[in-house]
């Protein structure tokens, strides 16, 4: 995992305590507007405002001038959510195993003309960071606020956070459209069917946890939503054999879809 986004420039803040994410295995990045100006210097000078007032994201980013700055490390919390209790008490800013939160500079009603240079802006590399975080493309944006898919993995924003009354972030669909998620990427998706005794079932990504996690698995349609339909993406073949093997189950077929 690369805790540190490799071309933001970094801006360290104190350290907060008590500040991890932790109620349960989902890994998500939640995307912020600022409702603010763009330009040379915004994110640095909103970096250096939520530092001081204690209330920091992971990064601010300008993707109409290619400034990233980032203030804690993508395993450590960030406190730019209101904290509504969603889990036992267990509130947005702490949800999950990672919940990184970008804020980015500008308006939500400037989505598509901020969007429109993000492509010549180091956009597409800040999507692979992700990756590399183990988020998956998954697009858990919800008008509803719904608390069973903010706890899932992937890309959320503050519009759909429980327990906020923000409305910033993905609520302008055109910021959508410029990542390209699980159902819409061009590679090789497959269908491991595996023997469990006298019968074969098919291999789920288990809800709410990344690929690479040793539970992330399951034989249980019950118990996966991300992949109901049993897909599973070229990178991810690993981890389910390596589950595989540990279960002891035998592979009956591997399938393109």
């Amino acid at each position: 995992m690369q805790d540190w986004f490799h071309i933001a420039t970094h801006l360290p803040a104190p350290h907060l305590a008590n500040d991890m994410a932790h109620n349960n295995n989902s890994r998500k990045i939640v995307m912020h507007f600022t409702e603010g100006n763009t330009g040379l210097g915004q994110a640095r000078n909103i970096a250096q405002y939520v530092i001081r007032e204690k209330k920091n994201y992971h990064m601010v980013i300008d993707l109409t001038t290619g400034e990233y700055v980032q203030i804690v490390p993508a395993s450590g919390g960030s406190r730019s959510l209101l904290n509504g209790g969603i889990n036992n008490g267990v509130g947005c800013n702490r949800s999950g195993e990672l919940c990184v939160q970008i804020a980015i500079c500008g308006k939500t009603s400037n989505a598509k003309t901020i969007m429109a240079k993000a492509g010549h802006h180091n956009w597409n590399k800040l999507v692979q960071w992700a990756d590399t975080l183990q988020i998956p493309r998954i697009n858990l944006s919800t008008n509803g606020r719904n608390t069973h898919q903010w706890n899932l993995s992937g890309w959320a924003d503050h519009y759909s956070a429980p327990g906020n009354n923000h409305t910033d972030g993905l609520h302008d669909k055109t910021f959508l459209a410029t990542i390209p998620f699980n159902k819409d990427r061009k590679v090789n998706r497959y269908k491991i069917t595996a023997k469990v005794g006298a019968e074969t079932r098919t291999i789920l990504n288990r809800d709410g946890y990344p690929a690479d996690h040793p539970d992330g698995w399951t034989l249980n349609p019950n118990q996966a939503k991300e992949f109901p339909e049993g897909r599973i993406r070229d990178e991810n073949i690993p981890h389910v054999a390596n589950w595989i093997n540990r279960k002891g189950y035998t592979i009956t077929s591997i399938t393109t879809t």
